[in-house]
């Protein structure tokens, strides 16, 4: 667990992963079968403590997403991450 962390998901033969990835060394710190908010979080309290001091997570824009960062991540502060922004902006354009 780093100051800088990102959160998103990865699709593998057929299963959805939630990867949280340390940012500053692109380590997997947490790697679950499951977008389910409630399963990620429960995990998510075996860091105890060092959720506390990551200051920046990078996710998605994902409403799942968003909830586990608001619960679990309080005081870190949330940005899109650049795939999702750039996505967001060709759609616009071709709309």
């Amino acid at each position: 667990m780093g100051y800088h962390m990102t959160i998103d998901e990865k699709h593998i033969n057929g299963v959805f992963y939630t990867v949280l990835t340390n940012g500053s060394t692109g380590k997997v710190a947490l790697m679950i079968a499951s977008m389910n908010p409630k399963e990620i979080g429960k995990c998510l309290l075996k860091f105890g403590d060092k959720l506390q001091y990551v200051s920046t997570l990078s996710r998605d824009l994902s409403p799942v997403y968003h909830s586990i960062a608001d619960q679990y991540f309080p005081q870190a502060t949330q940005v899109a991450d650049k795939f999702h922004v750039i996505a967001h902006a060709i759609d616009s354009v071709k709309d």
